[in-house]
């Protein structure tokens, strides 16, 4: 069963996020701030992260840069979830190392699930 950090201050959409993917299967871990993450993942080890970029503490970007350069850690999986459509946030994920980001009032729970399997799918196949 794949271990999942979600990192998201707004609490209700952390417990949905949380609710939809242990009904699908996985194991969830949810943090409120960036330290925290940061904290979780070197502890839990998660297969993949579900990660808001505008936490208190320590960013999203920062966590991500903190998980690339850590060298157990660096190919963990990671999905930004983001408030932000713009073009500049979304390269910055990218150039910090995410593997796909998901605007949040653009997707919907089936989409999440969908997104997260097929990322793990493709580490085991690759």
């Amino acid at each position: 069963m794949p271990n999942i950090v979600v990192a998201e201050d707004e609490p209700v959409l952390c417990q949905l996020i949380s609710e939809e993917l242990t009904k699908n299967g996985f194991t969830v871990t949810q943090t409120e701030n960036g330290r925290e993450a940061w904290e979780v993942i070197q502890q839990v080890r998660p297969d993949l992260i579900l990660l808001d970029l505008l936490m208190p503490i320590m960013s999203g970007y920062d966590v991500l840069t903190e998980l690339r350069a850590h060298p157990e850690l660096k190919e963990t999986l990671c999905i930004v979830i983001s408030n932000s459509g713009q073009i500049d946030d979304l390269n910055r994920a990218f150039a910090c190392g995410a593997d796909d980001v998901l605007i949040k009032a653009d997707f919907n729970p089936d989409q999440l699930v969908a997104k997260v399997r097929e990322l793990l799918s493709r580490r085991q196949v690759g």
